[in-house]
């Protein structure tokens, strides 16, 4: 009863009031109206930020993830650059090897380039062969072994026709970044190629 008195005394036709509850969506009483205006106007509203703000912590957020990420990335590039620098250079003195040891089999011996009409022992021959095969690595005359089987143990020297004989050479490499290097002993990683074959039958001189 006390509903029905308050909805006359708002002016409102009492049975509409009474299908409004039967069918919500059909009508809206003033009481809800005045209360969901009310909530409305109590209702403080959110703080919202501009889209220059979003834009300047994202901007933000991107370069503190681009700070932390930045060093690895650049470890990772050096490391690549390095090993693959590595590979070629350890290819490049197989490749060397092989050729002198090929070259050196047949008992020929090159012409000394700086002495026209003079010819190089087999060793200075082999060792001449291996530089310009691999021209981008310096070596040194120390860095080249020759031996040949002594029955059964290794003598130094390229041998005679019919011994087995061996090259080997070394080499220290040196990584090209400041990185790589602190992750070896000396600085430098160590590269050793050898190569055996069996001399041919060529005249002793």
């Amino acid at each position: 009863m006390d509903g029905i008195r308050n909805v006359k005394a708002s002016g409102m036709n009492p049975e509409r009031y009474a299908k409004s509850f039967e069918n919500p969506d059909a009508a809206v009483s003033p009481i809800h109206e005045g209360l969901t205006t009310l909530s409305l106007i109590q209702r403080r509203p959110t703080r919202r930020t501009g889209p220059g703000r979003k834009w300047r912590s994202d901007e933000g957020q991107s370069t503190v993830e681009l700070a932390l990420a930045l060093p690895l990335l650049l470890l990772l590039l050096f490391a690549i650059v390095d090993f693959s620098l590595l590979f070629f250079v350890y290819h490049s003195m197989e490749n060397g090897v092989s050729e002198a040891t090929r070259y050196g089999l047949t008992g020929q011996q090159k012409e000394d380039p700086s002495n026209p009409g003079y010819y190089l022992s087999r060793q200075d021959s082999m060792m001449l062969i291996m530089r310009e095969s691999s021209p981008n690595i310096v070596l040194d005359d120390s860095a080249f072994t020759f031996e040949h089987l002594n029955g059964s143990v290794w003598a130094a020297g390229t041998g005679a026709a019919g011994d087995i004989s061996r090259m080997t050479v070394n080499y220290n490499w040196k990584p090209i970044t400041p990185f790589m290097s602190v992750l070896f002993s000396g600085g430098q990683i160590p590269l050793r190629v050898s190569s055996t074959v069996k001399n041919e039958g060529f005249p002793t001189p």
